[in-house]
């Protein structure tokens, strides 16, 4: 091993932790004396640190390099954020501390440096971690060359297991339109829908059919058949189904993300072009979504949407000033400075029993995106009601104080890294291990802004259950390949 190559990597890496540990230490002092803006400059200025460590890996820069798509989610909620907070126009602090941020700029700049503290941590255990070697580092699949076609087994087997995925898909449609009598009844009111308890297993099948997607379209780069385009369409009614029962965003924008993720490794590697394309994409999601689910529901879609076209200024803070960043930190820093008690991990109780229905635990505690609201949130009128963020480092903090920002930005850096490195850096990665970092990247970046109990949830069920059908499919392959093929063997093995 060439130990030599390793040394710059962590060398940075502990450069960068201990400015992470000087900037903790400074930001109590610092923050009553810097203008929002200057804060807001040492995010930004923080945000670029992750450019360089992208583009220093291979010769071209990675879109969806996990540190990209980590600080693209960072500048959201901690720039953009602070912006909008600068604005007047937060939901969260016009309804905590009424329209103007000016008592508050304290508590913003704190919210903006320990978020940088916990940025910094997190490139820290990235670099510490990250390897030179052999030119592990540059992942072939960005010199535009395919990855190897998998063999007719093992591509029959994720067939498979996409097949039964979206049979999956398809019944939890059929039970989450029994549970709530009809659709009917979905479409009339989203937002029941979305707010409703006890329909996470439901709903965990309906996300299976993101996998039959990438399949489907892994099948036909491939080999280019129109069953492939077929199949496809198969899965756009559970995605659409998805939107519909509460104007879920995600359900669209993650099969177009995922089908980015898989052209830019498998066929052609996306310059910065695809950019405002995606921006503009996403920022029409957001309008329909929240004019789907505003007042009224389908009924009032078309009056909710023209008030988009009348007021421009609108949908930039519905995109903007849906990304709780800078804010929530700001309560969770509020909270804690009156006198709210650490948390020690209390609010990930949630991992150790989320996947127990309600229908067999009636009782059984909420997730703390809804606990959140109602303990820290209680002046607006959606507290107890509506899912509200912390964010990561606010989490982190409110859990562990300062060394819960260093800690937990180590542990994340190694994690990018480690998911990186097996999913798509190594050579010879099979189709299914990008699969999985097509599907699972996206949610990894979102645990940013939190809860992180809920959004790990979220990965783990989805993983969990097409892992199911994939270890079935080989059980079932294995069974079938048995019967054809045993009599054979067992002809060449006889006497004579």
């Amino acid at each position: 091993m060439n130990t030599a190559q390793k040394k710059p990597d962590r060398r940075r890496a502990y450069q960068l932790l201990l400015a992470a540990v000087i900037l903790a230490l400074l930001t109590p002092y610092l923050a009553p004396r810097l203008s929002p803006e200057a804060g807001l400059g040492v995010a930004a200025l923080v945000s670029l640190l992750a450019v360089v460590f992208i583009r220093s890996e291979a010769p071209s820069f990675d879109w969806f390099h996990p540190l990209g798509m980590f600080v693209a989610h960072f500048f959201l909620l901690f720039v953009a954020n602070g912006v909008i907070i600068l604005m007047g126009i937060s939901h969260i602090l016009t309804t905590v501390y009424g329209p103007s941020p000016d008592s508050v700029y304290d508590l913003m700049n704190r919210s903006t440096l320990y978020a940088s503290v916990f940025f910094l941590a997190l490139c820290s255990g990235y670099l510490f971690r990250r390897q030179r070697i052999e030119g592990e580092t540059r992942p072939s699949s960005l010199s535009g060359e395919r990855r190897t076609l998998p063999s007719t087994l093992q591509f029959r087997r994720l067939r498979m297991a996409a097949w039964w995925s979206l049979a999956c898909s398809y019944a939890g449609c059929g039970i989450l339109i029994v549970i709530f009598g009809g659709i009917r009844n979905i479409i009339g009111d989203p937002m029941a829908i979305i707010e409703s308890r006890g329909a996470f297993w439901p709903f965990m099948l309906v996300w299976t059919s993101l996998w039959s997607f990438g399949i489907f379209y892994i099948g036909y780069v491939y080999e280019r058949k129109k069953m492939y385009l077929a199949a496809l369409l198969f899965t756009l009614p559970t995605m659409l189904f998805e939107f519909l029962t509460g104007g879920t965003k995600m359900a669209i924008i993650l099969p177009v993300v995922c089908w980015l993720m898989l052209r830019h490794y498998l066929v052609r590697r996306l310059e910065w072009k695809f950019l405002p394309k995606l921006a503009a994409f996403t920022l029409m999601i957001f309008v329909v979504g929240y004019s789907y689910r505003g007042p009224g529901g389908a009924s009032e879609f078309g009056a909710s949407l023209a008030d988009y076209g009348q007021n421009n200024a609108f949908i930039f803070e519905t995109f903007f000033g849906r990304f709780y960043g800078t804010d929530s930190f700001m309560v969770v820093l509020d909270a804690t400075d009156q006198g709210y008690p650490p948390q020690w991990g209390k609010t990930m109780d949630d991992l150790l029993y989320f996947y127990v229905p309600r229908v067999l635990w009636p009782d059984k505690p909420e997730s703390y995106a809804l606990a959140f609201g109602r303990e820290f949130l209680g002046a607006t009128s959606e507290a107890g009601q509506t899912f509200f963020t912390p964010t990561l480092p606010g989490e982190l903090y409110l859990n562990f104080g300062i060394v819960g920002l260093l800690a937990g930005g180590l542990a994340t850096g190694l994690l990018l890294w480690e998911l990186y490195r097996k999913l798509v850096v190594l050579p010879n990665r099979g189709l299914e291990h990008l699969l999985l970092y097509a599907v699972i990247m996206p949610f990894v970046a979102l645990l940013l802004s939190g809860p992180i109990a809920t959004i790990l949830e979220y990965i783990i069920m989805r993983c969990a259950c097409f892992g199911a059908f994939f270890w079935a499919a080989r059980f079932a392959l294995q069974l079938k390949l048995k019967k054809r093929y045993s009599p054979v063997v067992l002809a060449r093995q006889s006497p004579g």
